[in-house]
């Protein structure tokens, strides 16, 4: 992937900022354990994690996210078979399709959930002993042993959150900065709910930001983005 194709999209300085944020965020507990803590009071834990907006996002925006998505790719697979009257209206095309399911599978699915959040064991800020829990607090990038199941690196939710950005790329190029500023935009809120919640640590999702979105990105120029561009 030539990273000067996608500076329309991302410019370099925003991509060098985005990693200056990472490095503190492997190398010392201090931004954790500090942007957890604004949100978090004794004897009341993670007291904002139950506001309506961040429970719809906890609860409600991964079964509707998905199922919209899973609604375009049938409307997408069926509309050439609809007659012409369906094929006139928008709907993606075979590799388009393709690209969702392989950007969703590798980021969110296999990445994320399958392969990190399933034996990664870091706990959850709300498990450790400095929120009140019983477990201790590990770097992100040290697999340890303090969860057993649904952990905490990485986020899933965020994962989720910043994959929408592959939806954004299908936009059309008139639209597409716009789009992709908003997918961002959303993963944002999605990531900074789960931290808020003490669901994740800031470097959870942070990670999944990265990593989802370079997935997306690689699939995209990989399988979609015109050469000549």
């Amino acid at each position: 992937m030539r990273l000067a194709r996608l500076a329309p999209l991302f410019p370099k300085r925003l991509f060098l900022a985005a990693c200056a944020v990472m490095l503190p965020l492997t190398l010392s507990p201090w931004p954790d354990l500090t942007v957890s803590g604004w949100f978090y009071r004794p004897g009341a834990g993670f007291y904002l994690r139950d506001l309506p907006l961040f429970r719809f996002i906890l609860r409600d925006m991964p079964p509707l996210l998905l199922g919209g998505v899973a609604l375009l790719l049938v409307w997408s697979l069926l509309r050439p078979r609809l007659g012409a009257a369906a094929a006139r209206l928008p709907g993606l095309g075979g590799r388009a399709v393709l690209y969702l399911l392989l950007s969703l599978g590798l980021g969110p699915g296999l990445l994320v959930n399958a392969l990190l959040k399933a034996h990664w064991g870091r706990a959850r800020p709300v498990q450790i002993t400095v929120f009140g829990g019983h477990a201790h607090y590990t770097p992100p990038l040290l697999p340890a042993d303090q969860c057993f199941s649904n952990c905490s690196f990485s986020s899933g939710h965020g994962a989720l959150g910043f994959w929408v950005l592959a939806l954004a790329l299908l936009t059309p190029p008139r639209l597409r900065r716009v789009m992709v500023a908003l997918a961002l935009m959303f993963g944002l809120l999605v990531g900074a709910t789960r931290v808020i919640q003490g669901g994740h640590f800031l470097s959870d999702t942070v990670f999944s930001a990265f990593a989802v979105c370079l997935i997306d990105l690689w699939l995209w120029r990989w399988m979609l983005a015109d050469p000549a561009a």
